[in-house]
């Protein structure tokens, strides 16, 4: 790529660089790149501070004002958002998802979508954080207690994406955002999906669903997420699965937290699966049914087995035994005997954050215009979009009511180094 398409790519649209002021780019990767913004209108209300009510959503008396102190931002710009049909369905299923799941203190707040003059890139205004959990562990300067609240809030969030039946399916220690009080905030949501549940009556539900908690599984067919992270059932290619998939990426990465390294780093799907094999032992015959794929018995035959078998003492020598036992509750080769996320939630490894109060569930579960588990053309996926969540950036966001989570400093003793430390 020339040098002229590269400025070409990052350059903001006039429009945009109207509304906010870059500070500096804070990252680009393969869909796009991220600054650190200054919003160049910030919301201010005529009453005394002190007379705010966080329940009460805004009146009239709030006005938009340009400001030199306005709030910062992260603004994403979304290459190409609508090149193709699955570019499209990416974009749109996160923007959908994020507004369906803003004001959860632990997932990403989406405040405003911003289409570009082209009409092929998007513009998506988040959350600013520091930086993001892959980053302090190689770091190294998390302790103890940091390991345990990280770990609690990604299993609130778990716990409410999943009452919202949704399922990450891309979990991993990068797109778990965090700053230096330790507070963190579940992001990228392009590869989710919306998943069927029922009560145990329906009729379409055998008894393995019945086991599986009340799921209807639903055939999905583009799990494309990072290897080190996927449970056994995406690596043996089943084409049905439930939340529990979320469960044991969320089991790699508190292996990760504790240890400092990733629990399964495998070179190559092959390599992943034998890996997965000499950590969790060979899987039973019930556990291979549980797979639901016609390939795993032929995969396994193929192994070479050549991984020396996994040593749970010496890999996580010096890990609290608490935490070695929430691991292996929530990595194991079948899907069923893992522990839910309101399940884990009643571990004694998270037990000093546990308040049931904080560890909510979703009203509803998240309905999208367009249908999840079918494919719809670009234009549609792109014009939907627009209809429903863009809005011209000259123009005030609309307001939301937002509900106090809990008061700053409710978990002092969780607080790291400063964020001048984290460099």
């Amino acid at each position: 790529m020339d040098p002229d398409q590269i400025n070409d790519i990052e350059a903001i649209d006039p429009q945009i660089a109207r509304r906010y002021e870059v500070i500096e780019k804070i990252g680009k990767g393969a869909y796009g790149v991220v600054w650190k913004v200054r919003d160049r209108f910030t919301k201010q209300n005529s009453n005394s501070i002190h007379q705010v009510d966080n329940n009460s959503e805004n009146t009239e008396n709030d006005i938009q004002t340009e400001s030199q102190d306005g709030k910062i931002y992260a603004l994403k710009k979304v290459f190409c958002a609508f090149q193709n049909s699955t570019d499209a369905q990416r974009c749109y299923r996160e923007v959908s998802y994020l507004r369906e799941l803003k004001n959860h203190p632990f997932i990403i707040s989406l405040h405003a979508v911003h289409r570009s003059e082209n009409d092929l890139d998007l513009y998506l205004l988040f959350d600013i954080m520091e930086t993001d959990v892959h980053a302090v562990i190689r770091a190294n300067i998390l302790l103890d207690v940091h390991h345990r609240y990280i770990f609690w809030q990604l299993l609130c969030a778990l716990k409410f994406i999943h009452s919202a039946n949704l399922i990450h399916r891309d979990l991993k220690p990068s797109n778990l955002l965090i700053n230096s009080n330790a507070s963190i905030k579940l992001c990228d949501f392009g590869l989710s999906r919306t998943f069927k549940t029922a009560n145990l009556d329906h009729p379409d539900l055998d008894d393995s669903n019945r086991q599986n908690g009340g799921f209807i599984e639903e055939e999905f067919t583009d799990y494309v997420a990072t290897r080190w992270y996927r449970p056994p059932e995406i690596l043996f290619g089943a084409s049905t699965y439930t939340p529990s998939v979320d469960m044991w990426s969320a089991g790699c990465i508190l292996a990760e937290l504790v240890t400092g390294k990733p629990l399964l780093p495998g070179a190559s799907t092959m390599d992943q699966i034998e890996k997965v094999i000499a950590y969790t032992g060979p899987p039973t015959q019930s556990d291979i049914q549980s797979i639901n794929s016609s390939v795993t018995q032929t995969m396994l035959s193929n192994l070479t087995y050549s991984q020396p078998r996994f040593k749970f003492e010496e890999r996580f020598s010096g890990a609290p035994r608490d935490a070695i036992d929430l691991i292996r509750k929530l990595t194991t080769f079948n899907p069923s005997d893992r522990l839910t996320a309101a399940q884990a939630l009643e571990h004694p490894y998270v037990a000093q954050f546990h308040v049931k109060e904080k560890e909510i569930e979703a009203l509803r579960p998240i309905n999208l215009t367009l249908d999840d588990s079918r494919k719809f053309t670009t234009r549609e996926y792109r014009n939907c979009l627009y209809r429903e969540a863009v809005t011209a950036p000259d123009m005030p966001s609309a307001a939301t009511k937002k509900k106090r989570y809990h008061k700053e400093g409710k978990h002092s003793h969780s607080k790291m180094k400063s964020s001048q430390e984290w460099v």
